[in-house]
């Protein structure tokens, strides 16, 4: 098994203007058995997709539904990216918050305390 860094993984799933990267990207995955990928490189590639790249959130839903499903990827908490992925689904936050959220729930926290009046719209989030 193998790990990659945001930036490679943003290369597989987007065409950069750097062709020479988005090759050596792809390669690597396409030649490895097992790609894990932690939470920190998820909620990087989710920043860096919405703004860098500027992709609608549908196409940031896809991409995040292609890791979950597809076994080449080893995702660090797959539970937990399946419970923030639905949130980012049904919700208008961001994906961030998601993650934050569902790792508390792992933890049996009561409640997440957030100065983020759209975060705390989610159930378990309260606004202080």
């Amino acid at each position: 098994m193998i790990a990659i860094d945001t930036n490679v993984l943003v290369r597989i799933f987007i065409d950069d203007l750097n062709q020479t990267q988005v090759n050596k990207s792809r390669e690597l995955v396409q030649k490895a058995k097992h790609i894990h990928i932690t939470q920190i490189v998820l909620i990087e590639l989710i920043w860096v997709l919405s703004r860098a790249y500027q992709l609608e959130k549908s196409k940031i839903i896809s991409i995040l539904q292609e890791i979950y499903e597809n076994a080449a990827f080893v995702v660090e908490q797959k539970e937990q990216l399946l419970e923030a992925l639905t949130l980012y689904k049904n919700h208008s936050v961001d994906f961030s918050d998601c993650m934050i959220l569902a790792a508390t729930k792992k933890a049996n926290v009561d409640h997440v305390y957030t100065f983020d009046a759209k975060f705390a719209r989610l159930p378990g989030v309260k606004k202080l």
